[in-house]
């Protein structure tokens, strides 16, 4: 399994009064879950402020960050 083949899927943004919560799933091409993903978010400046690992389900969360712009990635 090659990371081409990877999606982040349901990428969602949740606001509460300042601070944001991103969550979603890691799935690769037939929808099956990824457990073994680690997602990272960073800053536009490069910062990492988040960082989860995938569940069984292939599910992550991250939350308690402040609202803006951010990137996503993973790594298996």
């Amino acid at each position: 399994m090659t990371t081409g083949f990877l999606a982040l899927g349901l990428l969602m943004f949740a606001v509460q009064a300042r601070s944001a919560e991103i969550a979603g799933s890691v799935t690769e091409t037939q929808n099956h879950p990824v457990t073994s993903a680690q997602v990272s978010v960073k800053d536009q400046a490069g910062n990492v402020v988040g960082n989860a690992d995938a569940d069984t389900n292939g599910h992550y969360s991250i939350g308690g960050i402040a609202t803006g712009q951010y990137s996503v990635s993973l790594t298996l």
